[in-house]
């Protein structure tokens, strides 16, 4: 007799989930793995939820596609409204545009390292990514990603593949999307806004810009998505980062009305839940206190560096809410939870630091094992977080 998970794709069954940062439930905790804002949502959002309970409405359904914040959304980037559709945090616009454009056997082209989602929602599809490694400065090699997406996509990225019966040469892979993640992570770097313009004028099929943590940084091209000059660029963000809300999942993605046309057929209905919409909206109308916070984290993430730097830790120059670093000489002897030794000093320093309540992330692998990405808290947070990496030194 089969086993109940028999009838589960078989694809699915072989593939590895997504894993998100450790959520350890514990007061204690300096959480510097995640990337949240360490700033909770700000005085005008609280004011605008109390409002919405206020009018008690939660039995009725939210507005469905979410029009009041999607026109404050596009409103932001000069766009029309109907360059805009809002999702369920960045993570749902992704799902949203994978499930429209791939199908088995199909690929993206991206960078790595980078998001470590993007091929766990390939592989739901059957499609997979073609990651192009990253030069050996950590920058995105973006002519080769170029080279990649022309290969296979001589004939328009939306029409379909066709096979004649009796070709016995292989087809490349139909690639009908490139991201590039700006900054990327877990690097931090930014890729030069005239520099994601070119590749997305250039690449004959789609370009995606994951904008998710481009408010800290100066190279956004949101502004450009689906414009007469670049009809091929989508731009998605998030409210989780910038804006606090990272619990109330909402997301943004900018691109030719087409496009979103056809996106918002798949679109769960009623995505968006009342209180989300509300929050958001309050938190983009609140830009002062926006960037009060953004120069708050420029400054502690300034301090960061340079503390790390006097104990001989080497930081990758980015402008997220994060940084890429590397602990200095490598050596023998650090211990992984179940007693086995730690294979980079990487490992060592990030089993380190969570023996002490100090949270981060630790990507092993040959490029990646000897860095860890730590997200930028509090000013005490940031000094406590030294003064534990200094013990480790």
């Amino acid at each position: 007799m089969s086993s109940p998970e028999d009838y589960i794709l078989p694809r699915i069954r072989a593939m590895h989930g997504y894993t998100p940062g450790l959520q350890l439930n514990d007061p204690e905790i300096i959480k510097l793995n995640t990337n949240e804002n360490p700033f909770p949502v700000s005085p005008a959002v609280h004011d605008a939820i109390d409002a919405a309970l206020k009018n008690d409405r939660l039995h009725l359904y939210p507005e469905p596609r979410s029009f009041e914040l999607r026109t404050a959304v596009a409103r932001h980037y000069g766009l029309p409204v109907d360059r805009a559709l809002i999702g369920n945090g960045s993570d749902e616009v992704l799902t949203i545009l994978f499930r429209s454009l791939l199908e088995a056997g199909d690929e993206i082209v991206t960078a790595w390292p980078t998001y470590s989602l993007y091929p766990t929602l390939t592989e739901i599809l059957g499609a997979k990514v073609a990651a192009i490694d990253v030069r050996e400065d950590w920058q995105m090699d973006l002519p080769a990603m170029l080279e990649k997406m022309r290969d296979g996509n001589e004939a328009k990225a939306t029409e379909s593949k066709s096979h004649t019966a009796n070709s016995g040469a292989e087809d490349a892979p139909r690639r009908p999307l490139a991201i590039i993640t700006n900054p990327n992570a877990p690097t931090s770097l930014i890729e030069a806004r005239e520099s994601v313009l070119n590749f997305a004028n250039e690449n004959p099929a789609l370009t995606l810009a994951d904008e998710a943590y481009a408010d800290f940084g100066d190279a956004s091209v949101a502004r450009h998505a689906g414009s007469e000059d670049y009809p091929r660029l989508l731009v998605c963000g998030t409210f989780s980062k910038t804006y606090s809300l990272a619990g109330g999942r909402v997301g943004w993605l900018l691109a030719h009305p087409a496009i979103i046309a056809e996106l918002d057929k798949v679109r769960d209905s009623y995505n968006i839940n009342r209180l989300t919409q509300t929050a958001a909206l309050a938190a983009l109308h609140d830009q002062e206190e926006l960037r009060r916070r953004i120069a708050v984290i420029k400054d502690t993430r300034a301090y960061t560096i340079e503390e790390l730097a006097r104990l001989g830790f080497a930081t990758l120059p980015g402008q997220a809410n994060f940084i890429f670093t590397r602990p200095p000489a490598n050596f023998a002897g650090g211990k992984n939870p179940d007693g086995s030794p730690a294979q980079s000093v990487g490992e060592c320093c990030y089993q380190h630091l969570r023996e002490r309540k100090i949270l981060v992330r630790h990507f092993p692998g040959p490029r990646t094992g000897d860095f860890l990405r730590i997200t930028i808290g509090t000013r005490e947070q940031m000094e406590r977080l030294v003064a534990v990496a200094a013990e480790f030194v």
